[in-house]
């Protein structure tokens, strides 16, 4: 979604009151739905790129989105392998054009790359590999870029799948509950986001120079501190903005998935990873993990495909691969325990006591906020293994 302001809200209270206006003209509320995400997209481009910069990388979306749309119904006649596959790489074509563009002076284009344009590009995906399987029968072009331009997810999602929202759209009623529902979450993610995430857990925060340092000149628990900050902090202002375009899109009629649900309270990575970002999870879960392990008959190698792909994700670097890594290891080896676990009397009791769910669940906090310890200079290999191993090493390798 768009950062919140006062005018932001006026907007999208006009949109709102124009939306339920056209009542129950579903056909019309597509091309209410598609043109104004598209003119949400053109504004910010505006405002953060140069005229350029944003004029290639508009004319690559509308591209993308056309093109993927050829190959999809395409798909639908001709099941091939090799469209399916030329159809899921076009939508990542996007990513190449911000480096060839200048931002506009006093902007960032921190909110479109890279996690913005992921979204953009695999809700193509899914829809191009959905046609191939057959998941989607026909679609019509309004209805699947109304899907892709939906305004309230185009920053930070979540990932709905296609079926749900176009299904959502047509039976969309106006009611009194879905604006209550929409406030409720439009605060409660604004709390998180604002309060919590900016004005509170960014003060723990240390400067960018100790980052850039490898956290040479300070202790172990000054280490462990930042890295736990980090962690909370993506929590909170990931999950915010989540609650707010959640509740923004019910205002429309819509139910958006919830992509999160209690992941600090989770007492295995497993646990963690099924309950932290839901939509990408599931979407991953679905459309790497599950196939793999059809085709292999193991869960190790899939789990870490699943890992670097979520990694890849978030960044194509050293830091972030390395993460990838970090969990799909993680993952491999908690299976393996819970395998041997139930076999070994004393422990299988051991694990339905309170004890042990506090002592996991610690566990997992520190096994996810170690793998923080690898994004703070995520372009630098050296760098993120340094400071992941004297985290690691309780300060003893420096």
């Amino acid at each position: 979604m768009l950062f919140p302001s006062s005018l932001y809200f006026l907007r999208l209270a006009i949109a709102v009151v124009i939306y339920w206006t056209i009542g129950g003209l579903a056909r019309v509320r597509l091309y209410f739905i598609a043109l104004g995400g598209l003119a949400v997209i053109v504004y910010l481009l505006h405002e953060n790129l140069q005229n350029e910069a944003a004029l290639a990388l508009l004319s690559t979306m509308v591209a993308s989105i056309v093109s993927t749309y050829l190959l999809s119904t395409r798909l639908i006649h001709q099941r091939s392998q090799n469209l399916m596959l030329l159809g899921i790489s076009v939508p990542f074509v996007v990513f190449l054009v911000p480096t060839l563009g200048y931002v506009a002076p006093g902007k960032s284009l921190s909110w479109i790359v890279p996690i913005s344009l992921g979204f953009f590009a695999l809700r193509q995906s899914h829809f191009v590999y959905e046609c191939y399987r057959r998941g989607i029968k026909q679609a019509d072009f309004l209805s699947y870029g109304a899907y892709i331009l939906f305004f309230p997810t185009l920053i930070a999602g979540p990932l709905e799948r296609y079926p749900k929202f176009i299904d959502q759209v047509s039976k969309a009623k106006l009611s009194w509950d879905n604006f209550g529902v929409a406030a409720e979450r439009l605060i409660v993610g604004a709390l998180k986001k604002f309060v919590i995430a900016d004005g509170l857990i960014s003060a723990a925060l240390p400067p960018m120079e100790v980052s850039q340092i490898g956290f040479a000149d300070v202790t172990w628990w000054s280490l462990v501190a930042a890295c736990t900050a980090k962690f909370l902090y993506v929590y909170f202002d990931f999950a915010g903005y989540t609650d707010m375009a959640r509740g923004t899109a019910r205002l429309f009629g819509i139910e958006l998935i919830a992509n999160f649900n209690f992941p600090l309270l989770r007492s295995n990575l497993a646990e963690f990873w099924r309950n932290w970002h839901i939509s990408l999870s599931t979407f991953l879960r679905d459309y790497i993990y599950f196939p793999l392990v059809a085709k292999y008959r193991n869960t190790a190698l899939p789990l870490f495909a699943t890992m670097i792909a979520s990694a890849a994700w978030h960044g194509v670097n050293p830091g972030w691969l390395l993460w990838g890594v970090h969990h799909g290891v993680g993952l491999v080896v908690l299976a393996r325990f819970q395998r041997n676990a139930v076999k070994i009397h004393w422990l299988a009791q051991f694990r339905t006591t309170h004890m042990w769910r506090v002592i996991a669940t610690l566990a997992t906090w520190y096994f996810v906020i170690l793998g923080f310890a690898l994004t703070w200079r995520a372009d630098s290999l050296s760098m993120s293994l340094k400071i992941y191993l004297r985290f690691l090493s309780f300060g003893l390798i420096e």
